[in-house]
């Protein structure tokens, strides 16, 4: 979340007071979405936010939003003496596998691609934005099967490993690097759902340009 707040402000979390993933982005301090909706551009987004409920947080419209409700994830605001997670539910399930996550993330792949093809030529004359949140990987231990880069999983023993090196037991080296070409897959999703909307180049008294941003929130 801290990430998030962060891409939207422009700011360092010092600054917004975004510290953790109990501290979610309220929308009280200027986002890039609140300045270009207030010059009348058209900014939505679809899917995953995570920030803090019930905020006005600058969109012209939201699809199928996902909020961080209550007050967040307390227990990781701690330094030291910090609660022991094993999340054996999800390591004894890891390895090639989809989750109700992974579908959301599918689901709004689909309709901003659906939401692009919708831009008629004519909108280029007043510029719009949209944010979309795919929300993936989650949970770490999980990844669609192929198509797609394809690697060997490994079934974990019980044991006192911490997080970080259970998930590495899991899905090896590449566990990530399989999810992020997954995402990477479905960012070319829209890029391509442009193009065929024809708002990727072209000239009617001036260029049509098609700026897209890449960011990881974690």
């Amino acid at each position: 979340m801290p990430a998030l707040a962060a891409l939207a402000t422009g700011r360092y979390v010092h600054q917004i007071g975004c510290w953790d993933n109990a501290h979610a982005y309220p929308g009280a301090i200027d986002s890039w979405h609140h300045r270009l909706r207030a010059q009348g551009h058209r900014v939505d987004s679809i899917g995953k936010l995570h920030f803090r409920e019930g905020d006005d947080h600058g969109f012209s419209e939201t699809h199928f939003p996902l909020y961080r409700k209550g007050p967040g994830d307390i227990v990781s605001c701690a330094r030291e003496a910090m609660e022991k997670r094993t999340l054996r539910i999800d390591f004894d399930a890891a390895g090639p596998g989809d989750s109700s996550h992974l579908r959301y993330g599918r689901r709004n792949v689909d309709r901003s691609c659906e939401w692009i093809g919708a831009r008629t030529r004519d909108d280029a004359t007043k510029p719009w934005a949209l944010f979309l949140g795919i929300g993936s990987p989650h949970p770490l231990t999980l990844s669609p099967p192929p198509p797609g880069p394809n690697f060997t999983y490994t079934k974990m023993p019980h044991g006192p490993l911490q997080f970080a090196e259970q998930l590495y037991a899991v899905n090896g080296p590449y566990g990530e690097c399989r999810q992020a070409t997954i995402v990477s897959g479905e960012f070319r999703r829209e890029l391509e759902a442009a193009h065929r909307a024809g708002i990727t180049g072209g000239y009617l008294g001036f260029w049509i340009v098609l700026v897209a941003v890449y960011a990881a929130g974690h």
